[in-house]
């Protein structure tokens, strides 16, 4: 018969009651057991209402399941078009990944921004969106169901490749005069982020609104809602 006593990090580990028969000692000493390792998702440094690092498997979704690293920070890195995506809402990819090529636009309802680099499009790319603080809790639902408003975030991310996945489409909205660089548009985001409302609320405030207004402000070209 079994027991389970909680070790480490969660982990549950299973220890046997002592029996009634004699047991020989070990002459050797027992391995260690290994804990488990957990992947802890990075993010940029974060500015007003940016999230930090975290080890909730749930705030990387969905780039955790694109299995794509961060890019370290290059001085050399310039970007000169800006795309708009779609793509399921957090904890819904699992949906998506069910449902056949037609009908994948239905879950598609987060919106996000993404900046490339024309002489360099499959090398790497820069994502940018406002979703809740905590996606899958239910009480988030409940609130945003109801009319309220709830904390959000805003997410900043580099990364090796391009955005892809069988659920995720992009566009190409434009093509900046002039391109700017790694520096200058994490401070035009930082800028941004920190005069953008950080509670969210579908049809008021919600990734659709953030996408838009931050596609105005990158651009100089009046967007909203209806262009993403």
């Amino acid at each position: 018969m079994q027991t389970s006593r909680r070790g480490c990090q969660g982990s549950t580990i299973l220890a046997a009651e002592p029996s009634s028969r004699t047991r020989r000692p070990h002459s050797g000493r027992p391995k260690p057991s290994q804990a488990s390792k957990t992947q802890v998702p990075t993010f940029l440094p974060c500015a007003q209402g940016r999230t930090t690092a975290t080890n909730t498997p749930t705030v990387s979704v969905p780039w955790s399941t694109l299995e794509q690293q961060r890019a370290p920070p290059d001085a050399a890195v310039t970007w000169d078009t800006i795309h708009v995506g779609h793509m399921p809402l957090v904890g819904f990819e699992p949906v998506a990944a069910m449902l056949p090529d037609r009908l994948t636009g239905l879950v598609q309802l987060h919106t996000f921004l993404a900046l490339g680099s024309s002489q360099h499009p499959h090398d790497q790319c820069m994502v940018l969106d406002f979703l809740p603080e905590r996606p899958t809790d239910p009480s988030t639902a409940l609130a945003l169901a109801s009319g309220g408003s709830t904390p959000g975030q805003f997410r900043v991310r580099r990364l090796k490749g391009w955005i892809q996945g069988g659920s995720i489409r992009t566009r190409l909205v434009l093509k900046l005069g002039r391109a700017l660089s790694d520096r200058e548009a994490l401070e035009a985001v930082d800028r941004f982020n920190s005069r953008w409302d950080s509670r969210l609320r579908l049809l008021h405030n919600d990734c659709r609104h953030y996408t838009a207004a931050l596609l105005t402000s990158l651009s100089g070209e009046q967007f909203c809602i209806d262009d993403l």
